[in-house]
Protein backbone atom coordinates (compact mmCIF):
# COMPACT_ATOMS: atom_id res chain seq x y z
CA UNK A 1 0.00 0.00 0.00
CA UNK A 2 1.75 3.28 -1.01
CA UNK A 3 0.96 6.59 -1.10
CA UNK A 4 2.52 9.89 -2.42
CA UNK A 5 2.49 13.18 -0.03
CA UNK A 6 0.10 14.67 -3.07
CA UNK A 7 -2.44 12.22 -3.29
CA UNK A 8 -6.50 12.44 -2.70
CA UNK A 9 -7.34 10.30 0.27
CA UNK A 10 -10.77 9.80 0.76
CA UNK A 11 -12.22 12.48 -0.60
CA UNK A 12 -9.88 14.84 1.11
CA UNK A 13 -6.66 16.72 -1.37
CA UNK A 14 -3.25 16.76 1.02
CA UNK A 15 -2.86 20.57 -0.20
CA UNK A 16 -1.05 21.41 2.42
CA UNK A 17 2.19 19.78 1.45
CA UNK A 18 2.02 22.02 -1.44
CA UNK A 19 2.53 24.62 0.99
CA UNK A 20 5.77 22.86 2.93
CA UNK A 21 9.66 25.04 2.39
CA UNK A 22 11.86 23.36 0.33
CA UNK A 23 13.72 22.33 4.02
CA UNK A 24 11.13 20.15 4.20
CA UNK A 25 12.30 16.51 3.37
CA UNK A 26 9.84 14.87 1.16
CA UNK A 27 8.83 11.24 0.46
CA UNK A 28 6.11 8.38 -0.12
CA UNK A 29 5.02 6.11 2.69
CA UNK A 30 4.11 2.26 2.41
CA UNK A 31 2.09 0.60 5.00
CA UNK A 32 4.18 -2.57 5.76
CA UNK A 33 1.83 -3.52 8.98
CA UNK A 34 -1.24 -3.17 11.03
CA UNK A 35 -1.91 -4.72 13.52
CA UNK A 36 -4.36 -5.44 16.77
CA UNK A 37 -1.68 -5.75 18.59
CA UNK A 38 1.52 -3.81 19.85
CA UNK A 39 4.10 -4.32 16.81
CA UNK A 40 7.33 -2.51 17.49
CA UNK A 41 10.82 -1.99 17.53
CA UNK A 42 11.24 -2.06 13.91
CA UNK A 43 15.00 -2.44 12.78
CA UNK A 44 16.50 -3.54 9.40
CA UNK A 45 18.72 -6.21 8.08
CA UNK A 46 22.18 -5.23 7.48
CA UNK A 47 21.82 -5.22 3.72
CA UNK A 48 18.11 -3.43 3.94
CA UNK A 49 16.20 -6.35 2.12
CA UNK A 50 14.94 -7.34 5.31
CA UNK A 51 12.97 -5.43 8.55
CA UNK A 52 12.59 -7.16 12.05
CA UNK A 53 9.98 -6.53 14.49
CA UNK A 54 8.16 -7.48 17.65
CA UNK A 55 4.58 -8.71 17.48
CA UNK A 56 3.09 -8.34 21.23
CA UNK A 57 1.30 -11.77 21.98
CA UNK A 58 -1.46 -10.47 23.92
CA UNK A 59 -3.88 -7.48 22.84
CA UNK A 60 -5.20 -6.73 26.49
CA UNK A 61 -1.66 -5.84 27.19
CA UNK A 62 -1.56 -1.92 26.56
CA UNK A 63 2.40 -1.20 27.39
CA UNK A 64 4.52 1.06 25.34
CA UNK A 65 6.77 -2.23 24.24
CA UNK A 66 5.57 -5.28 25.54
CA UNK A 67 7.17 -9.01 25.27
CA UNK A 68 6.41 -10.55 21.83
CA UNK A 69 8.05 -12.72 19.08
CA UNK A 70 10.30 -11.37 16.48
CA UNK A 71 8.90 -11.00 13.04
CA UNK A 72 10.95 -10.38 9.86
CA UNK A 73 9.50 -8.83 6.58
CA UNK A 74 10.82 -8.99 2.98
CA UNK A 75 10.69 -5.69 1.85
CA UNK A 76 10.39 -6.39 -1.72
CA UNK A 77 8.40 -9.30 -1.43
CA UNK A 78 6.28 -8.26 1.66
CA UNK A 79 6.67 -12.14 3.23
CA UNK A 80 6.28 -12.16 7.12
CA UNK A 81 8.50 -15.12 9.35
CA UNK A 82 7.98 -15.62 12.57
CA UNK A 83 11.98 -15.71 14.12
CA UNK A 84 11.95 -16.57 17.61
CA UNK A 85 10.43 -19.09 19.30
CA UNK A 86 10.50 -17.44 22.68
CA UNK A 87 8.82 -13.97 23.78
CA UNK A 88 11.77 -10.90 23.80
CA UNK A 89 12.17 -7.52 25.25
CA UNK A 90 14.82 -4.85 24.00
CA UNK A 91 15.09 -5.70 20.37
CA UNK A 92 18.25 -3.66 18.44
CA UNK A 93 20.06 -4.38 15.92
CA UNK A 94 23.95 -3.68 14.80
CA UNK A 95 24.47 -1.52 12.02
CA UNK A 96 27.53 -4.05 11.00
CA UNK A 97 25.84 -7.81 11.06
CA UNK A 98 22.34 -9.32 11.46
CA UNK A 99 23.23 -9.34 15.37
CA UNK A 100 20.48 -8.21 17.82
CA UNK A 101 20.67 -7.38 21.55
CA UNK A 102 17.80 -8.38 24.11
CA UNK A 103 17.91 -8.64 27.61
CA UNK A 104 16.49 -10.60 30.09
CA UNK A 105 17.53 -10.05 33.78
CA UNK A 106 20.65 -10.10 34.87
CA UNK A 107 21.66 -10.72 31.43
CA UNK A 108 22.23 -9.01 27.60
CA UNK A 109 21.96 -11.46 24.96
CA UNK A 110 23.54 -10.62 21.55
CA UNK A 111 21.96 -13.25 18.98
CA UNK A 112 22.64 -14.26 14.98
CA UNK A 113 19.10 -13.40 13.75
CA UNK A 114 19.34 -15.63 10.62
CA UNK A 115 18.89 -18.81 13.14
CA UNK A 116 17.84 -16.95 16.21
CA UNK A 117 20.73 -18.47 18.25
CA UNK A 118 22.79 -16.86 21.21
CA UNK A 119 26.22 -16.37 19.94
CA UNK A 120 27.86 -13.71 22.92
CA UNK A 121 25.99 -12.42 26.33
CA UNK A 122 27.26 -10.14 28.84
CA UNK A 123 26.32 -8.52 32.25
CA UNK A 124 26.05 -5.22 33.14
CA UNK A 125 27.79 -3.86 36.49
CA UNK A 126 26.80 -5.08 39.75
CA UNK A 127 24.78 -1.48 40.04
CA UNK A 128 22.48 -2.30 37.77
CA UNK A 129 22.06 -5.23 38.24
CA UNK A 130 20.66 -4.49 42.25
CA UNK A 131 18.39 -2.24 40.01
CA UNK A 132 17.83 -4.25 36.72
CA UNK A 133 13.57 -3.35 36.70
CA UNK A 134 15.72 0.53 36.54
CA UNK A 135 17.55 -0.18 33.03
CA UNK A 136 15.50 1.38 30.38
CA UNK A 137 17.87 1.18 27.19
CA UNK A 138 20.34 -1.01 25.29
CA UNK A 139 21.77 -0.41 22.36
CA UNK A 140 24.74 -1.36 19.97
CA UNK A 141 27.72 1.16 19.45
CA UNK A 142 27.48 3.13 16.11
CA UNK A 143 30.73 1.32 15.32
CA UNK A 144 31.02 -2.53 15.88
CA UNK A 145 28.31 -5.14 17.78
CA UNK A 146 31.69 -5.76 19.76
CA UNK A 147 30.68 -2.90 21.97
CA UNK A 148 27.21 -2.21 23.97
CA UNK A 149 25.44 0.74 25.79
CA UNK A 150 23.42 0.79 28.31
CA UNK A 151 21.66 2.86 30.71
CA UNK A 152 19.49 2.69 33.94
CA UNK A 153 18.58 5.09 36.52
CA UNK A 154 18.84 5.59 40.36
CA UNK A 155 16.53 8.13 42.10
CA UNK A 156 16.96 11.65 39.75
CA UNK A 157 20.34 10.28 38.05
CA UNK A 158 20.84 8.73 34.43
CA UNK A 159 24.15 6.40 34.41
CA UNK A 160 24.84 6.13 30.71
CA UNK A 161 28.05 2.89 30.54
CA UNK A 162 29.92 1.22 27.89
CA UNK A 163 30.91 -2.37 27.87
CA UNK A 164 33.38 -4.05 25.05
CA UNK A 165 33.17 -7.77 24.58
CA UNK A 166 36.45 -7.86 23.16
CA UNK A 167 38.40 -7.23 26.71
CA UNK A 168 35.34 -7.33 29.29
CA UNK A 169 35.31 -3.89 30.29
CA UNK A 170 32.80 -1.85 31.60
CA UNK A 171 33.74 1.93 32.04
CA UNK A 172 30.84 4.85 33.09
CA UNK A 173 30.06 7.80 30.32
CA UNK A 174 27.86 9.97 31.90
CA UNK A 175 25.81 10.46 34.90
CA UNK A 176 23.18 13.35 34.78
CA UNK A 177 20.81 14.03 36.78
CA UNK A 178 18.07 13.40 34.49
CA UNK A 179 15.35 10.84 34.54
CA UNK A 180 14.67 10.67 30.29
CA UNK A 181 16.52 8.20 28.65
CA UNK A 182 16.27 8.86 25.07
CA UNK A 183 20.11 8.06 23.94
CA UNK A 184 21.74 6.99 20.92
CA UNK A 185 25.55 5.86 20.47
CA UNK A 186 26.70 7.93 17.64
CA UNK A 187 29.92 7.98 14.98
CA UNK A 188 33.66 7.10 16.12
CA UNK A 189 32.25 6.11 19.96
CA UNK A 190 32.77 9.94 20.42
CA UNK A 191 29.57 11.70 19.69
CA UNK A 192 26.59 10.79 22.04
CA UNK A 193 22.69 11.65 21.35
CA UNK A 194 21.19 12.06 24.72
CA UNK A 195 17.78 13.46 24.65
CA UNK A 196 17.79 17.03 22.75
CA UNK A 197 21.83 17.47 23.53
CA UNK A 198 24.91 16.20 21.46
CA UNK A 199 27.86 15.27 23.29
CA UNK A 200 31.42 15.22 22.36
CA UNK A 201 33.19 12.92 24.91
CA UNK A 202 36.21 13.70 24.36
CA UNK A 203 35.84 17.12 24.89
CA UNK A 204 33.26 19.37 26.66
CA UNK A 205 31.35 20.78 23.43
CA UNK A 206 27.80 20.26 23.69
CA UNK A 207 25.31 20.87 20.33
CA UNK A 208 21.53 21.72 21.51
CA UNK A 209 19.28 20.37 18.79
CA UNK A 210 16.15 22.25 19.73
CA UNK A 211 13.86 19.22 19.54
CA UNK A 212 12.71 17.21 22.35
CA UNK A 213 13.07 13.69 20.57
CA UNK A 214 11.13 10.22 21.97
CA UNK A 215 13.50 8.20 20.08
CA UNK A 216 16.94 8.83 18.04
CA UNK A 217 19.04 7.11 15.03
CA UNK A 218 22.19 8.16 13.77
CA UNK A 219 22.13 7.43 9.81
CA UNK A 220 24.40 4.42 9.07
CA UNK A 221 25.17 5.78 5.56
CA UNK A 222 25.78 9.69 6.69
CA UNK A 223 27.66 10.01 10.42
CA UNK A 224 26.43 13.66 10.04
CA UNK A 225 22.60 12.51 10.49
CA UNK A 226 20.80 12.34 13.35
CA UNK A 227 16.73 10.99 13.32
CA UNK A 228 14.39 12.01 15.89
CA UNK A 229 11.09 10.84 16.43
CA UNK A 230 9.25 12.76 18.58
CA UNK A 231 6.35 10.49 19.34
CA UNK A 232 3.43 12.68 20.49
CA UNK A 233 4.28 15.85 20.41
CA UNK A 234 5.00 16.36 16.70
CA UNK A 235 3.60 13.47 14.22
CA UNK A 236 6.22 14.44 11.44
CA UNK A 237 10.06 13.24 12.18
CA UNK A 238 12.80 15.14 12.21
CA UNK A 239 16.48 15.56 10.76
CA UNK A 240 19.71 16.97 12.45
CA UNK A 241 22.28 17.85 10.24
CA UNK A 242 25.93 18.42 11.93
CA UNK A 243 27.42 20.11 9.20
CA UNK A 244 24.83 23.02 9.02
CA UNK A 245 23.41 22.22 12.22
CA UNK A 246 20.01 22.35 11.31
CA UNK A 247 16.58 20.49 11.89
CA UNK A 248 14.69 19.78 8.98
CA UNK A 249 11.02 18.25 9.25
CA UNK A 250 10.48 14.76 7.76
CA UNK A 251 7.08 15.20 5.62
CA UNK A 252 6.77 11.32 6.72
CA UNK A 253 3.65 11.38 9.21
CA UNK A 254 0.22 9.17 7.75
CA UNK A 255 -2.72 10.95 8.73
CA UNK A 256 -5.16 10.15 11.61
CA UNK A 257 -2.56 8.94 13.51
CA UNK A 258 -1.51 9.87 17.53
CA UNK A 259 1.92 9.47 17.80
CA UNK A 260 4.92 8.42 15.52
CA UNK A 261 8.03 6.93 16.78
CA UNK A 262 11.05 4.29 16.96
CA UNK A 263 12.36 5.31 13.63
CA UNK A 264 15.61 4.25 11.98
CA UNK A 265 17.32 5.00 8.73
CA UNK A 266 18.31 2.13 5.80
CA UNK A 267 21.62 0.98 5.85
CA UNK A 268 21.73 2.84 2.62
CA UNK A 269 20.12 5.70 4.33
CA UNK A 270 17.39 6.09 1.52
CA UNK A 271 14.98 4.72 3.65
CA UNK A 272 13.10 5.30 6.84
CA UNK A 273 11.17 2.46 9.02
CA UNK A 274 8.97 3.89 11.72
CA UNK A 275 6.06 2.75 14.04
CA UNK A 276 2.84 4.65 14.33
CA UNK A 277 -0.35 4.59 16.69
CA UNK A 278 -3.24 5.23 14.63
CA UNK A 279 -5.97 7.82 16.70
CA UNK A 280 -8.88 5.05 16.75
CA UNK A 281 -7.57 2.95 19.57
CA UNK A 282 -6.48 -0.85 19.15
CA UNK A 283 -3.67 -1.38 16.36
CA UNK A 284 -0.50 -0.34 15.42
CA UNK A 285 1.24 0.49 12.26
CA UNK A 286 4.62 -0.03 10.87
CA UNK A 287 4.94 1.93 7.86
CA UNK A 288 8.55 2.90 5.09
CA UNK A 289 9.28 5.83 4.12
CA UNK A 290 11.19 6.17 1.28
CA UNK A 291 13.00 9.69 0.64
CA UNK A 292 12.65 11.49 -2.69
CA UNK A 293 15.01 14.50 -1.70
Amino acid sequence: MKMSRFVIWGGVVIAGALLLSCNTIQGDLELLVDEPTSAHSPAWSSDGSMIYYILGSDPEVDLPEPKGYLYSLDVETKEIQQLSTEEIWGFETSPYNDYALTSEGPWFWIWDIEDWEKVDSCQPCQEAIENWSNIIQLKFSYESSRIVYYSYWIEDSLFLRRINLEDSTDELVMTKKEWKHIMAPGPGDTLLALIDTIYNLNSDDKIYVEHEPQYLHWNPADPQQLLISSGKQDKDLFMYDLRDKKLKRINSSPFRISSSDEAKFSPDGTKIVFKCVPKSEGSTQIWLFNLTN
